[in-house]
């Protein structure tokens, strides 16, 4: 046994997936070996004879499973390894446990999963036995959360930067915290705190300590000079969020952005955050109909417009720039309601204004709304499909954010209509005279390029000079420049899947 794990990713997006660092640290600690293979027919045979590796890790959102599972069919005729694939996929989609050659899975957090389940495999033990690990013949139960986030190693975050590009990214990303104690229909995080419930606290944070240990670690190895906090809601105790503040601004002292919510607005907190070095703060609105916030996305932000504006204007003044993200294409919604969100930018003063498309994902309270309602066509309806839902989800029926809405309740010419606005959303905050002529040509015409790339370019602009402000070279923000156009062209444009998806899919079916 070479006690070597090899994690298997397809691509390589904006930000690093944190949980492979995370485990990577878990396995080096119990003494294995770690190295990350990024899918390439002309490089995964020399990887895989380099490494040798006793156990291939998949972390895996659904949208991505079929390329997953094709990759781990593909290596499993050609090596001998044992397979286990965590993340989100297996999380609320157990049964992909049995696809052939997929030995194992993980549901939920895999830290103490997967270090018992490496500490039994290194010594020919039951593997069968682990909490939160199944297989074709077992499904265990969940093991209690890790109640004290700061017991976790630092997250090996050379498995990542030692093998892709991301190492050269003046930004990186962060976590203060695990969990979200809201309870919008949208979000995974129902579902997951229903198979969680009682096994532990559904929002716990590190310590100010750990955080600036675990920034310290990697600004001594890589450039950084913006920290993004990729928490679900960054800091809702003020009084954590005071303790963070000061160890914050004597210890690291780099801008950062968040996510935080309107209706926790204050002017302590935004004092507090200031004196952090918050640079900017992103909001989910979600909708500007106050019916649709309330009723249908049950964001529990009871808040009017109005003051939804003076709360954006409120931060602005505190000197921290903002981005919003609205849901376009909600049920019952209207067209009206998307320019509406665009007046709530332009009078809130917001920075940077996106959006993204409903997809109502299996398992979410706004998807059993649709389908109660029978807005889902009837061969993605779960109640009238004659095909597994899970096969519809790893077909990426509900791949994307960034394209047209699959709910029945919109004509054919309202979807691209509201794609059109969706992927302009931007330029018409940002140029609000240019609302009128804009909402013009999305009426007109058929989505488009010339809409990606001015939605492109102006976000881009935006996001560098307000939002992530990481002060990169101007070579370096080129090349994200153009990867934007390649990845996110590709899904704005409202395709199946997005442009390096289907370059790896390309590139696995020559292999294959």
């Amino acid at each position: 046994m070479n006690k070597t794990v090899a994690f298997v990713i397809y691509h390589v997006d904006f930000i690093e997936n944190l949980g492979l660092p995370y485990l990577s640290a878990v396995a080096k600690k119990a003494g294995w070996k770690t190295d990350l293979i990024v899918f390439d027919k002309n490089t995964v045979d020399s990887d895989m004879k380099r490494i040798n590796p006793d156990i291939i890790a998949y972390s895996t959102m659904s949208a991505d499973a079929a390329i997953y599972k094709k990759i781990n069919e593909y290596l499993k005729s050609r090596y001998d390894f044992v397979s286990i694939m965590g993340g989100p996929h297996p999380t609320y989609f157990p049964d992909v446990r049995f696809e052939e050659g997929l030995d194992f899975i993980c549901r939920g957090e895999g830290e103490a999963a997967f270090a018992e389940f490496l500490e039994k495999f290194e010594k020919n033990e039951d593997l069968e036995t682990i909490q939160n690990i199944g297989n074709k013949n077992v499904l265990n139960p969940l093991r209690k959360l890790e109640a004290d986030l700061d017991n976790l190693p630092l997250p090996d975050r050379d498995l990542t930067f030692g093998k892709t590009e991301l190492a050269g990214s003046h930004l990186k990303i962060f976590m203060s915290s695990r969990g979200c104690p809201f309870t919008c229909t949208y979000c995974f995080n129902n579902p997951l705190n229903e198979m969680q419930a009682g096994l532990g606290k559904r929002h716990r944070t590190f310590s100010p300590e750990r955080i600036v240990e675990e920034i310290d670690a990697v600004r001594a190895k890589y450039p950084l000079s913006f920290i993004k906090f990729q928490d679900d809601l960054f800091a809702p105790k003020t009084s954590w969020l005071a303790d963070f503040s000061k160890v914050y601004a004597s210890k690291v002292g780099l801008p950062f952005n968040a996510l935080e919510r309107l209706d926790l607005v204050t002017e302590e907190r935004l004092k507090l955050l200031k004196e952090a070095g918050c640079q900017s703060l992103t909001f989910a609105i979600d909708s500007a109909n106050p019916d649709i916030r309330t009723h249908i996305l049950e964001r529990g932000m009871r808040i009017p417009n109005e003051e939804i504006i003076e709360r954006l204007k409120l931060v602005r003044s505190h000197g921290i720039h903002t981005m919003t993200n609205f849901i376009l294409g909600v049920p019952t919604s209207t067209v009206q309601d998307e320019l509406d969100a665009v007046d709530i930018n332009v009078r809130g003063r917001v920075s940077l204004g996106i959006t993204s498309t409903l997809v109502p994902y299996p398992g979410t309270a706004i998807y059993n709304y649709c389908v109660k309602h029978k807005l889902l066509d009837s061969d993605i309806s779960m109640a009238e499909t004659k095909r597994p839902l899970v096969q519809m989800i790893e077909d990426n029926q509900f791949s994307s954010i960034q394209k047209k809405s699959i709910l029945n309740c919109f004509t054919e010419k309202e979807k691209s209509v509201l794609l059109n606005v969706s992927t302009v959303f931007s330029v018409m905050c940002a140029i609000p005279w240019l609302k009128p002529v804009l909402f013009k040509l999305c009426k007109t015409m058929t989505p488009n390029r010339m809409f990606v790339y001015l939605a492109i370019m102006v976000k881009g602009y935006k996001t560098d000079r307000y939002i992530y402000p990481t002060r990169m070279p101007f070579s370096r923000k080129l090349r994200f420049l153009l990867k934007a156009l390649r990845i996110e062209g590709g899904r704005m444009m409202g395709k199946k899947a997005d442009l390096m998806a289907s370059e790896q899919k390309a590139r696995f079916q020559e292999a294959a």
